[in-house]
């Protein structure tokens, strides 16, 4: 984790273990239920090749979150964007990990990054003349910058 500042708020980062799950693995329940071995976990292709963990109750509820938080306009749009992230593979042994925290926004640093990613995808789904993230864009996997080419 290089980030120091959330990326919504820009308020100071914890770092923290933290669950598998990019959605509720910074919660105490969540680290419990890993070590008990409650849920499955699963890695998912957002957009070029940025990957999330979502834990099996984490996907299934992800079509109820608010769209505006991902900046989509609507239900429908967010169902797209899920339904087009692609599984990467179960995690077998899942374990915990270290990840940055906003104590305001209550999220993981990698789910902080999800707007970002969600506008992306908008931005190359709605033809505008834009460039299609899944195509002419390269999400870098250290620093999270994003180049076109």
């Amino acid at each position: 984790m290089t980030a120091t500042q959330c990326p919504i708020c820009f308020g100071t980062l914890e770092v923290r273990d933290v669950a598998p799950c990019a959605d509720c693995g910074h919660m105490c329940e969540e680290i419990e239920h890993l070590r008990q071995r409650v849920h499955t976990y699963t890695e998912l292709e957002v957009i070029s090749e940025q990957r999330l963990i979502l834990c099996d109750f984490c996907r299934v509820d992800f079509y109820s979150y608010d769209p505006a938080y991902f900046g989509l306009g609507s239900r429908r749009e967010l169902g797209r964007f899920a339904d087009e992230m692609r599984l990467i593979r179960q995690l077998h042994e899942p374990s915990l990990g270290k990840d940055g925290y906003c104590p305001s926004c209550d999220r993981r640093l990698v789910f902080l990054k999800l707007p970002l990613f969600a506008l992306i995808w908008a931005a190359g789904a709605i033809d505008h003349g834009l460039p299609n993230p899944r195509r002419d864009w390269h999400i870098h996997k250290c620093g999270g910058g994003i180049t076109e080419g």
